[in-house]
């Protein structure tokens, strides 16, 4: 996404690891947007004699939360602006959404959520998640946990929210995009757009994963573009 979102001259930044020193503003003088990828799988540990990136994904999506909260002020301090534009995909989102309100939106322009389970996972996909997944993660993840209630009776914070649904995929009587539901990544209060695909649950290829492909899915980047240039 990033490598196509340069012929629209958005500046590759690649990978953003937290560092204990960075430069204030470095990226100020740029005269061109520019895009990096961070993960709230990355932590940076600190001793009195030295500091360390650590990775774990064995956290809560309220530990995430903080963890985003650091990207963001470290993606603001290096740029040298007040708010970000950000763009998350599947568990990504409920991190962004919990982050949000927690911390407030003040440091968000606007939020573009791709195949993200708004309203949670359902019974099925939360036993696969036990099996493959992180317990905690799908604890949260779960349509009756804490988190999603907490989400889902809350009003959405004052920004603008796209939100890219995936469909095509027979799941539990409706459609999906092989891993999240229709109905429960639908957002009310946001900008909700469909794209249908395939799921090939042999090879254990999913609409979810795939649809952040532009090379076989351009209709998401497009959504993704027209919602940062709206």
């Amino acid at each position: 996404m990033q490598q196509k979102l340069e012929e629209e001259n958005y500046l590759n930044a690649g990978p953003m690891l937290i560092s204990a020193e960075e430069q204030a503003g470095i990226w100020s003088k740029l005269n061109f947007p520019l895009t990096v990828r961070a993960s709230y799988y990355f932590d940076l540990y600190k001793n009195p004699k030295e500091s360390s990136i650590i990775q774990t994904k064995s956290d809560s999506l309220d530990t995430y939360a903080i963890r985003l909260r650091d990207i963001v002020s470290n993606v603001k301090y290096k740029a040298g602006k007040n708010k970000a534009i950000i763009i998350s995909h599947s568990m990504g989102g409920l991190v962004v959404r919990r982050y949000a309100q927690l911390f407030g939106s003040r440091d968000i322009d606007r939020l573009i959520l791709v195949g993200t389970p708004n309203g949670g996972i359902d019974s099925n996909i939360k036993k696969s998640c036990d099996i493959f997944g992180e317990s905690l993660e799908c604890r949260d993840m779960s349509e009756d946990s804490l988190l999603i209630n907490q989400l889902k009776y809350e009003p959405l914070p004052d920004i603008p929210i796209y939100n890219i649904i995936g469909t095509g995929c027979a799941m539990a009587n409706e459609t999906g995009d092989g891993i999240v539901l229709r109905s429960n990544a639908y957002l009310e209060g946001a900008r909700n757009y469909e794209i249908s695909g395939p799921c090939d649950e042999l090879k254990l290829s999913f609409l979810h994963q795939e649809m952040i492909n532009p090379a076989k899915y351009l209709k998401v980047y497009q959504l993704i573009l027209l919602s940062l240039k709206q």
